[in-house]
């Protein structure tokens, strides 16, 4: 009889992770059709949801889905910041710092500095001034009252001696 218990969540294990199976199949050929009709709002919901369920046990699947709809819908917060999250991990830095800039081009002031410190950080770490450069000035354009930017990037300019890029940022 312990046995038996002891066999009854695998079996279910199973059929869950069979019904998950058969899930992603439907939208994967619904995403499918979405594209086939340019249907943006579809392919951008579909690939959420296939994504969802491919993150925890297929996470390169997840992000190749996610990649592929971004070439429909170039500036979905929501996909940007699926492929944010799975591009934590140290080895997939350059990924991160891709996505983040693209996130960080469509930030709202109250995301922006922190994406934008963010985004500064691994480009100085990578020996990028100009990607550090650009993304001080990312930050400025949406909060050009925060003040950690303001300081960074104006010492970024002092720094190197683009006196011209300081004037235009200080008027």
């Amino acid at each position: 009889r312990g046995r038996h218990r002891r066999r009854a969540p695998a079996h279910r294990a199973h059929e869950r992770h069979g019904r998950r199976d058969a899930l992603g199949e439907i939208l994967e050929r619904r995403n499918t059709s979405a594209r086939m009709r340019n249907d943006e709002a579809a392919i951008l919901a579909l690939s959420l949801q296939l994504g969802a369920l491919l993150e925890p046990s297929r996470p390169e699947q997840a992000i190749d889905i996610y990649r592929a709809a971004l070439e429909a819908t170039p500036g979905s917060e929501p996909l940007l910041t699926r492929l944010l999250a799975l591009f934590a991990s140290a080895e997939r830095v350059d990924d991160r710092a891709e996505i983040l800039e693209r996130l960080l081009a469509i930030s709202a002031s109250d995301v922006a500095p922190e994406r934008a410190l963010a985004l500064a950080s691994i480009r100085e770490a990578a020996a990028d001034e100009e990607g550090v450069a650009r993304a001080l000035r990312l930050g400025f354009k949406a909060a050009p009252s925060h003040a950690e930017i303001r300081a960074r990037l104006a010492s970024f300019y002092s720094s190197r001696e683009r006196w011209a890029d300081l004037a235009e940022m200080l008027t």
